[in-house]
């Protein structure tokens, strides 16, 4: 191996250990504290899956918007409720 990547190698085994020896986290968020939020993607030909609908807007109780990245994040923790919606059209929200 060359020695730049035996070099990066040992860098990243030195971040992963610092990062599990420090009793850091990944971030979470609680997703009860949304307020309102909009879905799009949602087709009749995609049912009962709905595999195409997203989250396009969300607040936080706040006030503030979510970002695109939360609202990623919003969709993979909240998938089967995304699915649940779109099946209800959103009657039981």
């Amino acid at each position: 191996m060359k020695p730049i990547k035996l070099a990066l190698i040992k860098v990243l085994y030195e971040f992963r250990y610092l990062l599990h020896t420090s009793g850091i986290k990944p971030m979470r968020y609680n997703f009860k504290d949304i307020t309102d939020f909009a879905v799009d993607g949602i087709e009749e030909y995609d049912y009962p899956d709905f595999c195409d609908a997203y989250y396009s807007y969300a607040t936080w109780k706040t006030g503030h918007e979510l970002t695109e990245s939360e609202l990623d994040i919003m969709g993979e923790e909240l998938a089967d409720s995304l699915q649940q919606y779109c099946c209800t059209g959103g009657m039981d929200y």
